[in-house]
């Protein structure tokens, strides 16, 4: 190889290098300041290390917290992020808070949560409690969705 192109060769290498380093994305689950940060959705203190969530946004790595895991799926689909459909949800496991990615733990009700949604999260099916039903990743979503709706026909109820 000539010195030219040798020069070309390390121009070329230094250029993939330096583009293809760029600083890196965390997609791991990340704890929230416990009870300091507030839940995306309703503003509540994340406090309970058993049953609050977190969506993390696949392209830049951002996370938003919640202080349960029907206010994360409910988020997602009220805010309809342009990476709604790529979003990573981590909740914590209901037996020992340890963040859970949803679409690979075992979903059960019912629960006592902090806003009442009635979903915990564990890792294996052997963990869950006696008297829990397990659902899918499919079946919690659309009944968080229209346990939000049932809510919200309830506070309109209370205010006339």
């Amino acid at each position: 190889m000539s010195v030219c192109n040798w020069k070309s060769f390390a121009l070329l290498l230094s250029t993939v290098t330096l583009f293809g380093c760029g600083p890196k994305i965390n997609l791991e689950p990340e704890n929230p300041t416990w009870d300091r940060t507030v839940c995306e959705r309703c503003r509540m203190m994340v406090t309970d290390r058993q049953y609050s969530a977190q969506v993390v946004n696949p392209k830049n790595g951002k996370h938003f917290y919640f202080d349960d895991f029907g206010c994360a799926v409910n988020w997602l689909e009220e805010a309809k992020p342009e990476w709604a459909g790529e979003a990573i949800i981590y909740v914590t496991s209901a037996k020992d808070g340890t963040w859970l990615d949803v679409k690979k733990a075992v979903i059960a009700k019912p629960f006592i949560t902090p806003m009442s949604y009635g979903y915990g999260v564990v890792a294996k099916a052997d963990q869950v409690p006696e008297g829990k039903t397990v659902v899918t990743w499919e079946a919690a979503r659309e009944d968080l969705m229209r346990l939000k709706l049932e809510k919200m026909k309830n506070r309109a109820h209370v205010h006339h």
